[in-house]
């Protein structure tokens, strides 16, 4: 007897077999590495490198924030009770911006060369001191100059005006005229002079 042969299929690769009968025929489809679940995994993982991002940045800040102001950033000071004072930071465009700090040091340390007001911040760890200068320039005028926590810059017409500033570069104290008041040197950077007169002299 004859064994009856497969029915040929035209459309069958070379050198593939015919599917046996009651197969389903079709094409085996390859897994995507891009699966559902790898998704997931992905989307996951890019939730927590952000969350992880946004707290490493706000600690960042909160440590900034607690270690004071540092060089460069402006300040006002007031009173906080007998024989204490208080600082304000503020951005130095602020007319309430009376003093700027040149120099930030570790513990209770002596500033550089200069009038500055020295400014101890405590509360964090061993503390450090503000060396703060006036942040002011030629033609600001100023009241109560002698006063660390009340001197405010106002505008030169107003009656409580007292002195007026001319900023000097360098230490030429001697330059500030006849009606000077009162002159402060800071060694800086930048060195420089600040004169004061009362708003009607001419410095």
């Amino acid at each position: 007897m004859t064994t009856p042969q497969p029915e040929h299929n035209p459309f069958a690769a070379p050198g593939y077999d015919v599917p046996a009968a009651g197969s389903m025929p079709g094409v085996a489809v390859r897994p995507h590495w891009f699966s559902g679940p790898v998704r997931i995994l992905l989307l996951v993982s890019v939730l927590a490198a952000a969350a992880i991002g946004v707290a490493g940045a706000f600690g960042v800040d909160r440590l900034s924030r607690l270690s004071g102001p540092s060089v460069g950033d402006c300040v006002y000071l007031s009173k906080a009770g007998i024989g204490q004072q208080a600082y304000h930071q503020v951005a130095c465009s602020d007319r309430t911006a009376t003093y700027k700090v040149e120099g930030a040091r570790t513990g209770d340390a002596k500033c550089g060369s200069g009038d500055y007001v020295r400014f101890k911040v405590t509360g964090t760890g061993t503390g450090k001191t503000l060396c703060l200068a006036l942040n002011v320039s030629t033609g600001d005028c100023l009241r109560n100059v002698d006063d660390d926590a009340g001197i405010m810059k106002v505008s030169c017409g107003e009656p409580g005006a007292e002195e007026r500033v001319q900023v000097i570069p360098g230490m030429f104290a001697g330059e500030c005229g006849a009606g000077t008041d009162k002159s402060l040197f800071y060694g800086g950077p930048p060195v420089r002079t600040v004169c004061m007169a009362a708003p009607g002299e001419n410095i």
